[in-house]
């Protein structure tokens, strides 16, 4: 498989660039909405971050601070101004180019359809009984802001069963990306950026609350991190060059592995519900985003944490690492652990 866009990012601000007219676009859509998505997810990274950081360093046994000897850096490796210790978590107004593919072939009118699908969803049945604009947009006349009425009028023609459904295939174009456009670990920088623009869309196609996403997406993120950056009891991690190098469908695995743990660990939270989304989600996504359910038996399920551990520690001395050399790993370090 193709290595998702940020891998090899060297400058991330050309990146960037390429989402900017289209967030102008949809910016003026969610002033009139009033939506508040990117203040929520703010909070929930501010409130969760370190809560996630001290459960990941639990569950793979590793830290993000070297203990003893400094790092060493090389033309191939990090770069040699890399805080290790801090965490750079960043609520980005940007989308991902495999979004912005996605929603560019929809017209103005239609990203709006796209944007207001909860409410449309919901009300679509009046235009197949009654066939009615003008009943339509009594209906919804309370349901927009005021300045977004007269928006609301000059859409009304594509306000459709063909429309909605044009939409909802959008947002599982989206969910299907082989990659992680709800958020994203720069692997040379080693920094986070989740997309609020995106969250905030999927959560609508999920029917959930965009904090219940946001903590997924977070800590998937954070398990990326760990998996890269996290040293072991010997100040030993996994080298960026090989990193970068390893299958996707390992990489990808090892953070759903360590997003189920801790989603499990979270699950009876008396506010958050991260389980159920997460399982909402996954069931969305590509097989590179499931295959570790199928890693470990259910005969060693509750030795599954040093299982994975073991693998992990010694696929980082390997090169170009495949998916069948990770789970012969696996396979091991079921025999070899647990005789």
């Amino acid at each position: 498989m193709q290595k998702p866009y940020y891998y090899n990012l060297v400058n991330k601000e050309i990146w960037h660039k390429k989402s900017d007219s289209l967030f102008a676009k949809i910016q003026e859509y969610f002033k009139a909405l009033g939506v508040d998505a990117e203040e929520r997810i703010n909070q929930v990274k501010n409130q969760w971050k370190n809560k996630i950081d001290s459960k990941l360093r639990k569950k793979f046994q590793m830290t993000r601070r070297m203990k003893e000897k400094k790092e060493t850096t090389s033309n191939n490796d990090d770069h040699p101004n890399i805080e290790n210790s801090k965490l750079k978590i960043h609520i980005s107004n940007k989308i991902p180019p495999p979004v912005i593919e996605i929603l560019k072939k929809l017209s103005s009118a239609e990203l709006w359809v796209l944007l207001h699908m909860d409410f449309l969803k919901n009300t679509s049945f009046l235009l197949d009984k009654i066939n009615s604009k003008e009943f339509l947009l009594n209906t919804i006349i309370n349901y927009f802001p005021k300045k977004e009425i007269e928006t609301v009028k000059s859409f009304l023609h594509i306000i459709d069963s063909k429309a909605i459904s044009s939409a909802d295939e959008a947002l599982n174009e989206i969910l299907k990306c082989q990659a992680d456009v709800l958020g994203a670990y720069f692997i040379d920088y080693g920094s986070i950026e989740l997309y609020w623009v995106v969250i905030w869309l999927t959560s609508k196609r999920l029917n959930c609350q965009v904090e219940d996403l946001s903590i997924v997406i977070l800590i998937h993120e954070m398990a990326h991190l760990y998996s890269h950056r996290g040293y072991d009891a010997d100040s030993n991690r996994w080298e960026t060059t090989r990193f970068k190098d390893t299958d996707t469908k390992i990489i990808e695995g090892i953070a759903q592995f360590y997003t189920n743990e801790i989603c499990l660990q979270i699950a009876n939270d008396d506010f958050f519900k991260p389980l159920e989304i997460f399982k909402k989600l996954k069931d969305c996504q590509s097989d590179d985003y499931k295959c570790y359910q199928e890693w470990i038996s259910s005969n060693n399920n509750k030795k599954r944490l040093e299982i994975i551990r073991y693998s992990i520690i010694r696929s980082r001395s390997r090169d170009n690492l495949k998916y069948k050399e990770f789970i012969d790993l696996v396979h091991e370090g079921d025999k070899n652990l647990f005789k």
